[in-house]
């Protein structure tokens, strides 16, 4: 009887110390680490990829730089990170080692991997197409600034606003995580605006809004500003940095939340007066707006209808001349091909008309705003041949020579370069 309880004691101590090795083992598979490494130093057990490229796994690493600590991925045996729209490389760096996961679920619980500022820098990773050629150039780790992941290719700092953050494995998701069903919400408690407000010498109008945002910790978000004439028909603009993909006058800014329950209470966005591309008089306007979510990619609180008076005075400068009469184009399309066409601009009683003329009919173009040598104006019109365009043109005269973009919004997108010489008066 003595011998079998020795033997059942032994066999209890084994069994434990197997479970706790095994516990142990878990426990290291959870979490994640760094390995010292250097130039040409083979990869540590355990060295966990951020991403591929042409079938390659490309390692996370980070290395010291300018006083931060900069995640990057293992290239040739050195660690390339970025820096002030640089890549560099370096050869003295770590290499991270363990488990974890990727996902687009946001800021909240994701791992810290490196340090700049005093602030710290999430590990993230991206998938890079070349913008011009549509080449598909792998997916790449590297670190969030300003709420973009930041990677390095061909000696570049890119910033890739779609991307995934790095988890490491075990209980990292929060409550007020929209990934747990607790979506980010708000709604909005006034809006006003602040006129005649100059901008980095632009004079405009500030739009002041007051909301809060629920269940928002560290969710990158925006707030977005669309404006209407008083009946409901949306404001083009000729001003890229004003404007939605389709033309609308609009304005955002960008922020994160830092508390479960925000409230912003003077949160400013500012338009120029130019960007509003209005013509002269008195014009009843109104605009909306709204939040989005950049995560989940989806649109969270619309706030009512604001509604204001916008006077502008007479649009024609004293050096209108400039500007009016016959112009030759020579317009050049994306593929490089090249056609004829031809602007003529009108003095219209208090305003500058323009009619755009090429092989497929005319197209009016109301309100042209004319600021020193430059140009711009939105338009929708039905051609010659009944056909809706939309768009806008920009573009800058010097003398009887001038040069410009239109951007044709409908029925094709499609962006033309043009250069143009004066024909007549």
């Amino acid at each position: 009887m003595r011998k079998l309880m020795v033997y059942l004691i032994r066999v209890i101590f084994l069994v434990s110390v197997i479970a706790m090795m095994a516990f142990a083992s878990i426990s290291a598979q959870a979490q994640v680490g760094w390995v010292p490494s250097g130039q040409g130093s083979p990869l540590p057990a355990g060295a966990l990829a951020g991403g591929s490229e042409r079938g390659t796994p490309l390692y996370v690493c980070r290395a010291p730089y300018k006083g931060g600590l900069h995640p990057g991925k293992v290239v040739g045996g050195r660690c390339n990170i970025t820096y002030g729209g640089e890549e560099v490389r370096l050869d003295d760096y770590q290499v991270l080692v363990g488990e974890g996961y990727w996902a687009k679920r946001g800021a909240t619980g994701a791992y810290v991997a490196g340090m700049e500022g005093g602030r710290g820098l999430y590990l993230c990773r991206a998938h890079y197409i070349e913008p011009d050629s549509g080449r598909d150039l792998g997916v790449h780790p590297g670190k969030v600034v300003a709420g973009r992941c930041n990677i390095g290719y061909g000696g570049r700092e890119v910033r890739i606003e779609d991307f995934e953050y790095f988890y490491q494995n075990g209980p990292v998701n929060p409550a007020n995580n929209p990934a747990n069903g607790a979506d980010v919400s708000g709604n909005f408690e006034d809006a006003w605006i602040e006129h005649n407000v100059i901008e980095n010498g632009r004079k405009g109008m500030r739009v002041h809004v007051r909301f809060i945002v629920r269940n928002g910790n560290g969710v990158p978000s925006r707030l977005i500003a669309y404006f209407y004439y008083e009946e409901g028909k949306p404001l083009r603009s000729a001003d890229s940095q004003y404007r939605t993909a389709d033309g609308m006058v609009s304005a955002h800014e960008s922020f994160t939340p830092r508390y479960d329950t925000a409230t912003f209470d003077n949160f400013q966005l500012f338009v120029p007066y130019d960007a509003l591309n209005m013509g002269p008089g008195k014009s009843r306007l109104k605009f909306n707006i709204e939040l989005y979510d950049e995560n989940q990619r989806k649109f969270f609180a619309k706030s009512v209808f604001y509604h204001f008076v916008y006077t502008r005075g007479p649009s024609v400068a004293a050096n209108t001349n400039l500007l009016t009469g016959a112009w030759k184009l020579v317009v050049t399309s994306p593929n490089g091909e090249t056609t004829s066409a031809t602007l003529i601009i009108r003095q219209d009683g208090s305003a500058l008309t323009g009619f755009f003329q090429s092989t497929g009919g005319s197209t009016r173009i109301p309100d042209i705003i004319l600021t020193d040598r430059s140009f711009s104006a939105a338009f929708e019109d039905t051609t010659n041949n009944g056909q809706q365009t939309s768009g806008n043109i920009s573009g800058h005269v010097d003398g009887n020579q001038m040069v410009g973009t239109i951007n044709f919004l409908s029925p094709l997108k499609i962006t033309l370069n043009f250069v143009g010489t004066r024909t007549g008066s």
